[in-house]
């Protein structure tokens, strides 16, 4: 959902086409890559102003975790269940992370073309920062991961008699 340029608008239409005991359940990112950065980096705003660009352009919504609920209601789903705070070992944990968890996040950077562009000359030693926020002691599980469950709203006629065109 996060790569969609119109996420709503697909909820909307998938809802049409759900048969009406129908159900969702979406599991996404918040602040996926700024989440993982110490909050007292030199790249934090940064960060945090570069994944808002890339929504706003339509690229990728690194928030999108965060709007799930809002956009299901407005799609008329029910919230069923929703945890804002599911653990992670590589996207929502406390301590440090795994040398194998570590070697996703330095491949995930390496492709990170964008966001290198952005940073240019900074973007090795920013890097190098969130590699070291990972591996501290003192990395915050921060709310990044959300998982929600919906079900498709069904409206019965108030009258509970079905109503005929004419």
């Amino acid at each position: 959902m996060s790569y969609l340029s119109r996420p709503l608008d697909f909820l909307k239409q998938l809802n049409s086409l759900m048969s009406d005991d129908g159900w969702i359940a979406l599991l996404d990112v918040s602040c996926f890559i700024s989440g993982n950065l110490n909050r007292n980096s030199v790249y934090h705003d940064k960060v945090k102003a570069f994944e808002m660009r890339s929504y706003q352009t339509g690229l990728y919504d690194f928030d999108f975790g965060a709007k799930m609920q809002g956009m299901l209601k407005d799609a008329q789903f029910e919230i069923v269940y929703f945890d804002n705070d599911v653990s992670d070992p590589e996207l929502n944990f406390s301590g440090p992370a795994s040398e194998e968890v570590i070697e996703g996040w330095s491949a995930r950077l390496s492709r990170m073309k964008k966001l290198s562009e952005e940073l240019g000359l900074d973007y090795m030693e920013f890097r190098e920062d969130l590699l070291a926020s990972l591996r501290s002691e003192t990395h915050e599980k921060r709310g990044n991961v959300k998982f929600v469950v919906a079900k498709k709203l069904t409206r019965p006629n108030d009258s509970g008699i079905e109503s005929v065109a004419d």
